[in-house]
């Protein structure tokens, strides 16, 4: 048995790492919520640019389709570089 100082020592100790401990979760929860919000803005900012102007869409998705992974990624990078050149 704990006499005295020793126990009040132990429950400060145990106190002390259960707060740790719930600092972490909630750290992991508002990490995973945020990435919720993140992920639903997202989406309805596609789904919307996508319901109003869908033309927009239609040769950019039928080149993806029908290129490889490779062809995809390299098409992507002169699409960037050529957005770049056309707004500067």
């Amino acid at each position: 048995m704990m006499q005295g100082k020793k126990y009040i020592e132990f429950a400060k100790d145990i106190t002390d790492e259960s707060i740790a401990t719930a600092n972490s979760l909630i750290s992991a929860a508002c990490l995973v919520f945020a990435h919720a919000v993140f992920d639903a803005t997202l989406f309805d900012y596609c789904r919307v640019t996508a319901l109003q102007s869908w033309g927009d869409w239609l040769d950019p998705v039928k080149t993806t389709e029908s290129l490889n992974r490779g062809d995809r990624r390299r098409n992507e990078v002169s699409d960037v570089a050529e957005l770049g050149q056309r707004t500067c």
